[in-house]
């Protein structure tokens, strides 16, 4: 029996250039429900910066909100992080926005 372990990666961001000789950021994912890769553009007009896609992610995914409430404490959202997954993007994403 061969062990595949269970993926999370909802998906991919990359920059990519448009008809207008601009950029946007685009996300690629696969729908679970589809089984289709599909893929949304984050902005067309506007020239987006790495912090105001963080932010975009930031808000979201209610990353602060999460935090706010005591460890194991759920809110009634469909899909939410728990506290310890919302702590360790809330770390990782200040380390980054240092380095950046």
């Amino acid at each position: 029996m061969k062990f595949r372990r269970q993926r999370f990666q909802r998906g991919s961001l990359r920059r990519v250039a448009r008809a207008n000789n601009k950029s946007a950021w685009e996300y690629r994912y696969q729908d679970p429900i589809t089984d289709q890769r599909k893929s949304m553009f984050l902005s067309t007009a506007l020239e987006p910066t790495f912090s105001a896609v963080l932010d975009r992610f930031l808000e979201e995914e209610k990353l602060l909100e999460i935090k706010q409430l005591r460890p194991g404490d759920r809110c009634d959202l469909e899909g939410e992080l728990s506290y310890s997954t919302a702590s360790s993007y809330l770390s990782v994403i200040k380390l980054l926005r240092a380095k950046w």
